[in-house]
């Protein structure tokens, strides 16, 4: 994984004294593939049922459809840490678990920039809050995706 090999460049965890694995994101990157992959095949039934039906959707078809739909439009939205005081520390306003800008890189865009903002400062405590708290969103986002939970 690239935030493993990034982090372990950045110098030694503090004689190792806080266990660090990127182990909970790997499994949570994972479970939405696995996740991913059972939410995709509604869209492949959804073109069978309704081409075979002379392309018809009926309404339960329909609903199960807008669910969907809906779903996807808002996995996005569950992978923001939206807990009081969630969101990159001293940054709160940048909410998204994956995506936002490292503290010192301007507007450079991170993957997990809360993890590596810790990191880059050398706080192995922060940086493993911070993985586990990314990686429990990420599956519970790729939870309610796949099965609306």
């Amino acid at each position: 994984m690239d935030l493993e090999n990034w982090a372990d460049s950045k110098g030694p965890n503090q004689a190792g004294s806080i266990p660090w694995t990127t182990e909970p994101l790997r499994e949570a990157a994972l479970q939405f593939a696995q996740d991913s992959r059972r939410f995709e095949k509604f869209e492949l039934e959804w073109d069978g049922l309704v081409l075979a039906s002379g392309g018809f959707e009926s309404p339960g078809l329909a609903s199960h459809r807008k669910s969907h739909n809906t779903r996807m439009a808002n996995f996005e939205t569950h992978l923001l840490d939206l807990e009081e005081g969630g969101g990159i520390p001293n940054r709160t306003q940048f909410k998204h678990v994956i995506f936002g800008p490292q503290l010192w890189s301007g507007y450079e865009e991170a993957y997990f920039p809360a993890i590596r903002d810790a990191v880059e400062v050398g706080d192995w405590g922060l940086a493993k809050k911070m993985l586990e708290k990314a990686a429990n969103i990420i599956k519970r986002a790729s939870s309610k995706m796949a099965d609306g939970k």
